[in-house]
């Protein structure tokens, strides 16, 4: 049952920051910031990386969780 909140096509990036980040201590993304993303209509990786870590706070992603999340996705470009 744990793993079916994993289920969103944005799961794994949920998976890929958790792992990335797995050495540092405080909050991490959750399943609430892919709901959030999600309700904003961005349902993939490519939608996420066009995007700047200001568009991402303005749909109500809490600060900490939006430079995570454009953090891996500018690692991705690269």
């Amino acid at each position: 049952m744990e793993q079916l909140k994993y289920c969103s096509p944005l799961g794994p990036l949920l998976r890929a920051i958790r792992s990335s980040l797995g050495g540092i201590h405080g909050p991490m993304i959750g399943t609430g910031t892919i709901k959030k993303l999600e309700n904003s209509g961005i349902k993939s990786m490519t939608q996420i990386t066009q995007m700047d870590l200001t568009a991402l706070v303005e749909m109500g992603i809490p600060k900490r969780f939006a430079n995570q999340i454009h953090a891996y996705s500018r690692r991705q470009l690269e």
